[in-house]
């Protein structure tokens, strides 16, 4: 393990400033889910234990991908760690977010005309995918990637730019309320099966590389014996492989969905046996 890895302090690893600008988040979350809280809201009703600590999973998830030990191993030695942060913070944070909100916690922000006006904009399906489709191909760009791994404001800005397109994007298959509805599952099923496709080529243009192609990492330390190029390969399957097991996940959910609702669409038949009545006639 390299010496600068191995003279690391706790804090250091833990990066619990970034787990402190959370706390805040959280805090004002659980206020306004409490009986005290909801009373300020109108239309509000108790929250389910299992939505409560959704949010707050997707506050840790949210703090993995911008800081703590993957941040470490990302900013400073190994490209597969900073896409698991890319993978958690996208795939992860931003669709446990949106479920874990209550209706009615959302309902007066997007009754905002100037709130409510951006979050209608950036929510349709068609901006929400494409705007998480160009965040995701320029945080994979070489140039780009180079500049904000060497200035913090604009690794900061990138991690925080990656989430919001993600909700957008996740907002159509996930939105909790009415004001800004899901898509109809078959509808659902057709969205995110397109938006998985702008996704394949930035990830393979990373994976089928024969040389590295980015400089930030060419004078890193080396860990677990991967070499520059097979680390970015590597960083990029995982990513391929896990932000395509959310999409599936999404996709089956849907589907199964619009299974069911189908069913229920679908008039009963019923087997006729003498002596049955169809109305006033008998069945003979």
């Amino acid at each position: 393990m390299p010496e600068s890895l191995i003279r690391l302090s706790l804090v250091q690893w833990i990066e619990p400033y970034v787990l402190l600008s959370l706390l805040p988040f959280a805090a004002a979350y659980l206020w306004a889910v409490s009986p005290a809280g909801r009373r300020h809201f109108k239309g509000s009703r108790p929250v389910p234990r299992w939505q409560v600590w959704t949010f707050l999973v997707a506050i840790f998830t949210i703090y993995l991908g911008f800081g703590g030990p993957l941040d470490v191993l990302a900013d400073g030695y190994l490209y597969t760690a900073h896409m698991l942060q890319h993978t958690i913070e996208t795939m992860l944070a931003a669709p446990l977010l949106i479920v874990s909100l209550p209706a009615w916690l959302l309902d007066p922000v997007i009754d905002n005309r100037f709130f409510g006006a951006i979050l209608r904009f950036f929510t349709r399906p068609v901006v929400g995918a494409m705007f998480f489709a160009v965040m995701f191909a320029v945080s994979l760009w070489p140039p780009v990637y180079d500049l904000y791994e060497e200035q913090a404001t604009l690794h900061f800005l990138m991690h925080g730019l990656l989430l919001v397109s993600a909700i957008a994007m996740w907002w159509p298959v996930w939105s909790p309320t009415e004001r800004i509805p899901r898509l109809k599952p078959l509808m659902r099923c057709l969205y995110i099966f397109l938006d998985t496709l702008p996704m394949i080529a930035p990830l393979a243009m990373v994976m089928l590389q024969t040389q590295p192609i980015y400089p930030y990492y060419d004078h890193t330390p080396r860990l677990f014996g991967l070499s520059q190029l097979a680390d970015q390969q590597l960083g990029a399957a995982v990513m391929f492989t896990l932000m395509h097991t959310a999409y599936i996940i999404a996709f089956l959910v849907a589907f199964f969905q619009w299974s069911r609702s189908e069913r229920k669409a679908k008039p009963e038949l019923r087997v006729l046996r003498p002596g049955d009545t169809v109305g006033r006639e008998v069945v003979r």
